[in-house]
């Protein structure tokens, strides 16, 4: 097992070369968020023979270089400053992306429509229902501010601003899946007050890596939850 240079070690992430089925294999050394010792083992694709060793170790470094990268950027994905936003979307512009600011006091009102006259009136630009609950209660959730900066290698000649830069940065996304936690609370027209606690599960797919927008539809019709009076 040899390091491949002091600097490296100074960086907390340290690579090694191994040799696995004739093989020269990079073991990268790195500790993760709970200050846990963890490797990582890629393969350089280089066969250990004679004369090619330095070619390893060089091609081992540049795996390094790369996995820190990507160490640091989900570090960064990671930190508690990021600002989580989860607000009233206009149903009428599901899978356009939307500024969303949080609520005033984490509550948000639903104007109630009544009548076919105030369901055609309105542009559901403020958080709407209809009183037979036709319409679904519709929330968009962001998180922002999650990234500062993002390095691309010479060779890439534009720069997505969504998730790719995720997929090009070799993110796991099970790491990014989050939960989303709230209560809806409900009047009827006899002032009988009804409640719902909410728990929702967001784990990101494959269409959010190429889009950066990621669309959930949760049904009542399962049974699974069900509002109990207050």
């Amino acid at each position: 097992m040899q390091n491949i240079t002091e600097i490296l070690r100074k960086t907390n992430i340290t690579v090694s070369l191994h040799e696995k089925n004739n093989i020269y294999q990079a073991v990268i050394n790195y500790k993760d968020g709970t200050n846990k010792r963890k490797q990582k083992w890629v393969s350089t694709g280089i066969k250990a023979v004679r004369g090619n060793k330095r070619i390893a170790i060089k091609k081992a470094e540049e795996l390094r270089e790369k996995f820190e990268k990507s160490f640091n950027l989900q570090n960064r994905i990671k930190q508690e400053n990021d600002e989580k936003l989860l607000n009233y979307k206009n149903p009428l512009l599901l899978g356009k992306y939307t500024k969303l600011n949080n609520p005033d006091k984490n509550k948000i009102t639903f104007d109630i429509a009544k009548n076919n006259y105030e369901h055609n009136s309105s542009n559901y630009t403020n958080p709407t229902f209809y009183t037979d609950c036709s319409n679904p209660i519709t929330l968009g959730f962001i998180n922002r501010n999650i990234i500062q900066n993002y390095s691309v290698s010479d060779n890439k000649t534009t720069i997505a601003y969504n998730a790719k830069v995720l997929k090009d940065s070799n993110i796991n996304l099970e790491e990014l899946n989050s939960t989303l936690d709230f209560t809806i609370h409900i009047k009827n027209n006899l002032g009988h007050k009804f409640s719902c606690k909410m728990h929702i599960d967001i784990k990101l797919d494959e269409e959010f890596i190429n889009n950066g927008y990621s669309y959930l539809s949760i049904p009542f019709s399962n049974g699974e939850y069900k509002f109990s009076r207050d």
